[in-house]
């Protein structure tokens, strides 16, 4: 059994699709790799030539995240505790990622948020002061609310919208349809996930009006130009001592580099975020809290959430590598707002790792 497995795998082309892989992995795991017997002369040598062939193309060991194939039984072999590629895994778990965890801050002007640091710990604020120069304060905790602040003059926002869809994958699918028409575009999510014509591509007036009558010259009528009329722009604000920041961008870190989070009034949904947060403009004139924080952090809130409490430790491994494999590959789904994933279940359910075992 053992050997006819490591035949089928060593001389397959490595199209395993994943629910194949992981039948495979988990036959190899009832081997004991972990053995005395197992040398690198055995199973686990040959194992491990798999792994480097697994592509049947040359893999760059520096970089193991470039390859998403190479990258499956990777994550399998971090998670099982497996020595003979501990250094690539600890590379692959490294990479940090930037989660969209308060997606749409200041879409009500009553939005509120406070942020703490852990007991014992400070929080760090960055942002530039009036002056344009960089300015740091430390403080046990921020409260940020909206200000919306009136501008001299109405600005005239627009963009073009080309299509309207339900999921990430079929506004992609379009945004692809798309390019091969020769148009530039760029994949948004102000409602429902939507296809915009590139903004700095056609950035005026005359340019939108002229592609949307080429696209209707052409039959389509789904396109349009949403066109919104800007009379005040939403800041940012907070206190700090005796005096009131406005900012559009703001950078918070902790020395424990756990950081607090409630949302409203009354503190309701408080969620602890490893790593450090971002309040940032997105696409839709309001702001995003973007959690900046590494891969391994990450999935101990993904996978409890997505998979349950009390699930038993191997559909906890299966679920991990798919989390995993996910995160990975869905980095460019928010780009248009200048962060990789949400935090709901447009991506994977993320609440923080305040209800986290604290062995996982």
């Amino acid at each position: 059994m053992e050997d006819r497995t490591f035949r089928d795998l060593e001389s397959g082309n490595g199209n395993y699709g994943l629910g194949t892989l992981k039948t495979k992995l988990m036959t190899i795991k009832a081997f004991d790799l972990n053995s005395h017997q197992n040398t690198a002369s055995g199973k686990t040598g040959r194992f491990r030539n798999w792994i480097v062939g697994f592509t049947k193309k040359p893999i760059s060991l520096n970089s193991p995240a470039s390859n998403p194939h190479f990258l499956i039984p990777l994550m399998t072999l971090s998670l099982w505790g497996l020595p003979i590629l501990s250094g690539l895994a600890a590379k692959a778990s490294d990479i940090p990622l930037k989660v969209g965890v308060v997606q749409r801050f200041g879409d009500e002007p009553t939005d509120k948020l406070t942020l703490k640091a852990a007991p014992d710990d400070q929080l760090t604020v960055k942002f530039l002061g009036g002056d344009m120069q960089p300015k740091t304060k430390q403080l046990s905790s921020l409260k940020l609310e909206i200000v919306n602040k009136p501008l001299q003059q109405p600005q005239i926002e627009e963009y073009v919208v080309l299509s309207n869809h339900g999921t990430f994958e079929t506004a992609e699918d379009s945004a692809n349809k798309w390019r091969e028409k020769g148009i530039e575009v760029e994949v948004a999510k102000p409602d429902r996930w939507q296809v915009w014509a590139k903004r700095s591509v056609y950035q005026t007036p005359l340019l939108r009006r002229l592609l949307l009558a080429s696209i209707k010259a052409k039959g389509d009528t789904t396109a349009y130009i949403d066109t919104n009329v800007v009379t005040e722009v939403p800041h940012a604000s907070f206190v700090i001592g005796n005096y009131r920041y406005h900012r559009r961008e703001i950078d918070i870190t902790a020395g424990k580099n756990l950081i607090w989070v409630s949302k409203g009034e009354n503190n309701r949904r408080t969620r602890l975020y490893p790593g450090s947060l971002r309040i940032q403009p997105n696409a839709y004139g309001d702001y995003t809290l973007v959690n900046q924080v590494p891969l391994e952090s990450y999935l101990r809130g993904v996978v409890p959430h997505e998979i349950g409490a009390g699930a038993r430790y191997s559909t906890v491994a299966a679920q991990s590598i798919i989390a995993r494999t996910y995160a990975l590959r869905n980095r460019r789904r928010f780009n248009v707002d200048g962060y990789e994933l949400c935090a709901d279940t447009h991506c994977q359910v993320y609440f923080g790792i305040n209800q986290t075992n604290p062995v996982a």
